[in-house]
């Protein structure tokens, strides 16, 4: 156990990690996604610039950064609106997907633990049958559902 121990190497998070393949680039920011999903969205930088609370020359710089990361032009720019290339257009998509996927992994281990129970009374009315099929609906709780649900039929 000692030996296999010894051969792994330690890492240090402060020195920049060097990749075999020279090509292999750092993660993307999320910063700069989503300015560049709000410039390509709203079609200029004074448009994106609220949304993404920045000076629009802020924005200019946070794009031409990306640019430079990936090595590609993804923005074109005209005299006065912005639009992506096709590079940029292949970008986009995973952009969304990478910002969507952020926000829901920041939902998941933020969101509060619910605790309690829940009393759901119906009253069986003639020619409906709520005691009948609510129950059953209820058993099948979406799978976003962080808690199990148990479903008890009390008659009175």
């Amino acid at each position: 156990m000692t030996d296999s121990l010894a051969r792994l190497k330690r890492i240090d998070l402060n020195v920049p990690i060097r990749y075999a393949d020279k090509t292999m680039t750092l993660p993307l920011d999320l910063e700069l996604l989503k300015t560049f999903v709000a410039v390509a969205e709203s079609g200029s930088f004074s448009s994106a610039a609220p949304r993404v609370s920045r000076s629009q020359s802020a924005l200019s710089m946070q794009m031409q950064r990306l640019e430079q990361s990936m090595g590609k032009t993804l923005l074109v720019r005209g005299s006065r609106t912005v639009r992506p290339s096709a590079a940029g257009e292949e970008l986009l998509g995973y952009a969304r997907r990478l910002l969507r996927l952020s926000e829901e992994a920041t939902a998941a281990v933020t969101r509060p633990q619910e605790t309690g129970n829940v009393r759901l009374g119906a009253n069986l009315l003639p020619g409906l049958r709520p005691a009948i099929t609510l129950p059953g609906r209820l058993s099948r709780c979406p799978s976003r559902c962080s808690r199990p649900i148990a479903v008890r039929r009390i008659a009175m």
